[in-house]
């Protein structure tokens, strides 16, 4: 059985927001920035796959393995 949340348009906008804030935060090297934006971007549309990607790749340079594992 297939399970979905229904993301508002607005919600996934607020996602797409704070998803490029991460990933500039990210390509400024101000990792632990990155990685909150990018768990605050989940709380608003958990069916953003590619998030949990950044956040694992964050968690990776920050030496964080267990957020790592949790998202793998």
């Amino acid at each position: 059985m297939l399970c979905c949340v229904v993301i508002s348009v607005a919600e996934e906008a607020k996602s797409a927001a704070l998803r490029a804030r991460g990933n500039a935060a990210f390509k400024a090297g101000q990792l632990q920035e990155a990685l909150d934006l990018y768990w605050e971007a989940v709380l608003s549309n958990p069916q953003d796959y590619a998030l949990f990607n950044n956040i694992s790749l964050a968690a990776l340079r920050l030496g964080d393995l267990k957020q790592v594992g949790v998202q793998c």
